[in-house]
């Protein structure tokens, strides 16, 4: 039953995903005067029309995965109201309107998720002590509240982590609220400790709290960023040959969204879910317009590239590199499958 709610909960995040990626692209296209042949909910083969809408098919379809949009004349400019007929800022912005709705989505969702409850920063909560590690001859108690590690201010349960991990074999000074109380305790990590232990013998996890709504829009419009300016220089470094960094296609994906399960189970909160649903967001939206064949930012090289020359690329050589880019990405998607499942990421 566990294993189904997970796969449920990963189809619900990356099929709103991928279905507010082609909202966007739709409610623009329909606003800017381009027909929209087909709105389907799911991808094919269609199971049934639902009905009509400004003479687009919203049809219902058997793979639950997001959704798609097809445009009349997508390639063809004899379609009066066609997308390849349609002026090329037109055609860029409906290309655009896919992302820009991922991001937005992105920080609602992450507005929701500090809305209903955020870590807190700098105070990390002490879930449980091993009997006779070094937590607990230093005198560490279950709901204790860590401030402070070595002198600095605790950031997050994996940055106390680290911390601890770069002092084994030397005490390190841990600054607890207790019942009101400020303790001071000094905690001395252990190189070698009994599995499923750590160096220093306890379980911690983040303090959730609720933030105000302005606090909430800040605290997620600076995950946004943060997110973006992470993905952005982790591209830029893999580019200049750098190590960690790995591509997941969907298995791992799934893998990373069954241990955000455990973690939302841990905190209490759905925080760790909906911060999966908005990085998923942002990752697709920013995916899609890197300058490659068959995603949206293939199509806007070509746009831009009418918009200076002066003169559109031949729209069946067009399609011809779109639909190889298709199959290419496809063939990519299997290879990092198999790879997740030969490797996986927990």
């Amino acid at each position: 039953m566990g294993t189904f709610t997970n796969l449920l909960i990963f189809l619900l995040i990356l099929g709103t995903a991928v279905f507010i990626h082609e909202l966007g692209h739709f409610m623009l296209a329909v606003r800017l005067g381009v027909r929209i042949e087909e709105f389907g909910f799911g991808m094919p083969p269609r199971m049934f029309t639902l009905g009509h809408w400004r003479g687009t098919i919203i049809t219902l379809n058997w793979i639950p995965l997001g959704g798609f949009v097809r445009p009349e004349g997508e390639y063809d400019p004899d379609r009066p109201f066609g997308l390849a007929a349609s002026p090329p800022r037109t055609r860029l912005l409906v290309l655009l309107a896919g992302a820009a709705s991922n991001l937005l989505f992105a920080f609602v969702l992450l507005t929701g998720a500090f809305l209903l409850g955020g870590p807190a920063e700098g105070r990390v909560r002490v879930l449980a002590v091993n009997p006779g590690s070094p937590a607990a001859m230093a005198g560490l108690q279950p709901d204790d509240l860590i401030v402070a590690a070595g002198g600095e201010p605790v950031g997050t349960a994996s940055s106390l982590r680290e911390t601890i991990e770069a002092n084994i074999g030397s005490e390190v000074v841990l600054e607890v609220e207790r019942a009101g109380e400020h303790l001071t305790f000094g905690l001395k990590p252990r190189a070698i400790w009994p599995k499923g232990e750590g160096p220093g013998g306890f379980t911690s996890g983040v303090e959730v709290q609720r933030f105000a709504f302005p606090a909430a829009l800040r605290k997620a419009a600076g995950q946004v960023w943060t997110i973006l300016r992470d993905t952005v220089l982790t591209l830029w470094k893999a580019l200049a040959g750098g190590g960690g960094f790995r591509v997941v296609g969907p298995v791992g994906l799934k893998q990373a969204s069954d241990w955000t399960v455990e973690q939302s189970k841990q905190w209490s909160a759905l925080y760790p879910l909906l911060y999966l649903a908005g990085l998923i967001n942002i990752g697709l939206g920013f995916t899609n317009l890197l300058p490659l064949p068959a995603l949206d930012g293939g199509r806007i090289v070509f746009v831009l590239y009418e918009l200076l020359a002066r003169r559109s690329f031949p729209f069946r050589i067009e399609r011809l590199i779109q639909g190889a880019g298709a199959i290419a990405i496809l063939l990519a998607m299997i290879v990092l499958s198999i790879m997740d499942l030969r490797n996986p990421l927990f």
